[in-house]
């Protein structure tokens, strides 16, 4: 039987290293406090040492960097020849037209995410990857007149682009009272049945019956992937009995973590 793919992915030190600085409030010999930038990849170490580092008392100040429009696209594309642990993954999935989502903690504008992932088909894909993208997208749907610039706007609008920290995305949810790893569990368990629906949507509800889909979770910082872990053991097995769970923690990325959590009956 075939196994469906789908991958969900953080951004930052995963899928790109990025550079976007968060301002902590350092403390100086002379005891006053003086804002530094602090590269994304550094600050929650930094922030370890309480004494010495803190946010300012309004965190959206100290993350500034992370919120107005065009900032994460530029971000990005100065550091696209970086690639993380998870770009050649990310690749791979966007090449296979399997279901890629991106699940953030910025609070950055959630199409910012979409327009990122469509620049990087058409500017870091070269045609030959696109051409095979094309071909896949058009086995997803069974159709060969779909033109390919349409195809690739079908594909990237059945993903989702979730950034936990967006002020509009929060209220929609309701997840004022929810820290960053309860988001992102709860991001997680959004995208499951997106993807889901997506292959539904490619090939029938008669086909989904009983498949089997391998679902891929990979981020950097290990306090996201113990919430997803906890996630998945308690709750989602439960929920989702056929899906083979892939968890991958890249903190370490010269040793990646990788758990695999479901029914294994249905891992063959």
């Amino acid at each position: 039987m075939i196994m469906l793919k789908s991958y969900v992915f953080d951004l930052d030190q995963n899928i790109l290293y990025t550079k976007t600085p968060i301002y902590l409030l350092i403390k100086q010999p002379g005891g006053s406090r003086q804002e530094e930038p602090v590269p994304n990849a550094e600050y929650e170490k930094r922030l370890q040492d309480k004494e010495n580092a803190k946010f300012h008392e309004d965190i959206e100040y100290s993350c500034r960097e992370f919120r107005w429009y065009g900032k994460l696209i530029r971000d990005v594309f100065e550091v696209i020849d970086n690639g993380g642990p998870s770009w050649n993954k990310f690749k791979t999935s966007t090449i296979e037209c399997s279901p890629t989502d991106i699940v953030s903690d910025r609070g950055n504008a959630l199409k910012e995410f979409r327009e990122i992932h469509k620049k990087i088909i058409y500017e870091v894909l070269n045609a030959e990857e696109r051409e095979e993208m094309i071909y896949n997208m058009r086995n997803h749907l069974s159709d060969r007149t779909i033109n390919p610039d349409t195809l690739i706007d079908i594909y990237l609008n059945n993903n989702l682009y979730i950034p936990c920290n967006n002020p509009e995305f929060v209220k929609m949810l309701g997840w004022w009272n929810k820290t960053s790893a309860e988001k992102k569990a709860l991001a997680f368990e959004k995208c499951i049945t997106k993807t889901i629906d997506t292959y539904t949507s490619y090939y029938g509800e008669q086909f989904m019956k009983n498949r089997h889909i391998s679902i891929w979770f990979s981020d950097d910082n290990k306090k996201y992937t113990d919430s997803i872990q906890t996630y998945i053991t308690s709750e989602l097995i439960k929920k989702f009995p056929e899906i083979k769970f892939a968890l991958y923690d890249t903190s370490d990325p010269k040793n990646i973590r990788k758990q695999i959590f479901g029914n294994s009956k249905y891992w063959l």
